[in-house]
């Protein structure tokens, strides 16, 4: 896991990092998924681009297949975005939009390495679990490569952008006292963006 915005945290010395005095995160977007498998590391391609485009109060990490370790960043923050590839059957780059409540975990796991995102969260108390919303994107290709298709490498700006403003209405939200409660991207089922 590597945090794209090292400013953000200081280095304890003990291979540990943390927040600096007084910063306050209110979002995380987390980039999920294997780039050694092409259109699986979707997340992380879009991490990359996000880490300095990210406004004060948000930050973003490279999560990949380590979602067990990504756990004690998601249990700061009240709000979470987690980017990944994601299988409803669309054309592929077709970016949708969804809580967890909209995808299915899969039932049988014979080991801890084979946790995924939303199973890792069942570690989390949950007093701690933040608000999480999805951004998914169809994949083209499962296979080995660094590379993404052609598809999502096209569609990789669109969900680049749709996060940045994910956060930014996120951020606008908590900032205004009178409309803390309400949510401004309504999580009703996935659908395409």
């Amino acid at each position: 896991m590597i945090l794209a915005d090292k400013s953000l945290c200081r280095d304890t010395g003990a291979g540990l990092v943390e927040r600096p005095e007084g910063a306050e995160w209110e979002c995380l977007v987390v980039g999920l998924g294997n780039c050694l498998l092409g259109d699986d590391g979707i997340g992380v391609h879009a991490v990359w681009q996000l880490s300095n485009q990210l406004p004060p109060g948000a930050f973003a990490i490279e999560v990949g297949t380590d979602v067990f370790s990504a756990l004690t960043w998601i249990e700061r923050v009240p709000r979470v975005l987690a980017i990944d590839a994601l299988d409803a059957g669309g054309p592929p780059g077709t970016i949708y939009r969804g809580a967890p409540r909209d995808v299915k975990v899969r039932a049988m796991r014979t080991s801890l390495h084979e946790l995924d995102f939303l199973a890792a969260l069942e570690f989390v108390p949950p007093a701690k679990w933040p608000a999480i919303s999805i951004l998914g994107v169809q994949p083209a290709l499962i296979h080995y490569g660094l590379d993404l298709s052609p598809a999502l490498q096209a569609a990789l700006p669109k969900v680049v952008e749709a996060a940045r403003a994910t956060v930014a209405s996120w951020l606008e939200v908590r900032r205004r006292p009178s409309n803390r409660a309400s949510d401004p991207l309504p999580n009703s089922g996935y659908q395409g963006i």
